[in-house]
């Protein structure tokens, strides 16, 4: 499904508001430099999800303050990491995505 630039973005913004609800993380620290484990999953889970609802890396690396380049590298990772079956990402993935049902669900009544 293709989506409006305005609805890419509300799309992107809808999925970061997600990864920090389930991350328990603050929009300041996940778009901060400081590099922890948590905080670079739940970056490289967010550029997966991006894809997954057909959010253009431009628009995707705009709202968490990196590049094209870096959303394209993270979701790749990330994929990989999905594919292995990292439990602990595949769980988080989950969760996310969860969440994100629920929202679509809540906004169609």
């Amino acid at each position: 499904m293709t989506y409006s630039q305005t609805e890419q973005y509300m799309w992107a913004d809808r999925i970061l508001n997600a990864v920090c609800s389930v991350g328990g993380v603050t929009f300041i620290q996940l778009v901060s430099e400081t590099k922890t484990v948590k905080t670079n999953v739940l970056r490289g889970l967010y550029c997966v999800l991006t894809r997954d609802y057909s959010v253009h890396p431009e628009r995707a690396a705009l709202l968490i303050s990196r590049t094209r380049q870096n959303v394209i590298n993270q979701t790749r990772r990330y994929w990989q990491y999905l594919q292995a079956k990292d439990k602990v990402i595949v769980n988080l993935y989950n969760e996310i995505k969860e969440l994100l049902k629920q929202y679509d669900n809540e906004k169609r009544l």
